[in-house]
């Protein structure tokens, strides 16, 4: 009977290695693989430390990333400080302006006031109704015309954002501009990058033909 037990509590403990085993066997093939998934990395760095004579060995370069993040950490705090600063001076600067802004418009009353004056010593009312109707008219005209010229960019822009959709990838947010200049800035970067895109094409081209007219040049005769 004991040695049936005894046989029965070793049956037991080996089943229970065997798993034991078996877990360990398949956390070594889970590790394995990672391993293998992060080789790339430790052959980028191998690479990069031996294109880099500064650094020797691979810690050589990880402990120059950390003292590269640190110095951005120590960037952005100093940023940071930096924006509250500014923060102050705009509050400064928004209570100038508003003190301005009062000083101003007891001057713009008091311009009214000569304005009107300066009208009732003219003696010409004619010549002063037609060069306000031709200021009016210019200023409708300009009015006109810069409404086209911000539908134009308007137009270019909404053309610029859905190229720039397009080629977006997934969760790369695209940048909104109302402003006209903000949408003519990015109609004028999006026109420099075609204009690159179309030299090199441009250039490669040329390469190709240059090759191909090599090739297609018949050898000199004996």
């Amino acid at each position: 009977m004991e040695e049936r037990e005894y046989q029965a509590k070793k049956d037991s403990e080996i089943a229970a290695l065997k798993e034991e085993l078996k877990e360990l066997e398949e956390r070594k093939d889970e590790m394995q693989k990672a391993v293998n998934s992060n080789s790339k990395f430790r052959d980028f760095l191998l690479k990069a430390t031996a294109f880099n004579p500064d650094y020797e060995e691979i810690n050589d370069l990880l402990s120059r990333c950390d003292v590269l993040w640190a110095t951005q950490k120590e960037l952005l705090d100093r940023e940071q400080h930096d924006a509250q600063i500014l923060d102050q001076e705009t509050l400064s600067l928004i209570a100038s302006s508003e003190h301005l802004s009062t000083n101003v418009l007891r001057l713009n009353n008091l311009i009214s006031e000569l304005h009107l004056r300066y009208e009732r010593a003219q003696n010409n009312v004619a010549a002063w109704e037609n060069s306000w109707t031709r200021i009016k008219n210019t200023a409708a005209k300009q009015t006109l015309q810069l409404g086209q010229v911000k539908m134009a960019i308007h137009n270019l822009y909404q053309l610029c954002q859905r190229y720039h959709r397009e080629r977006a990838l997934e969760h790369e947010e695209v940048i909104e501009y109302t402003e006209p200049g903000d949408q003519m800035n990015t109609v004028a970067e999006l026109m420099q990058d075609i204009g690159a895109v179309y030299k090199e094409c441009c250039r490669r081209a040329r390469q190709a033909a240059a090759k191909a007219s090599a090739h297609e040049t018949p050898p000199l005769s004996d």
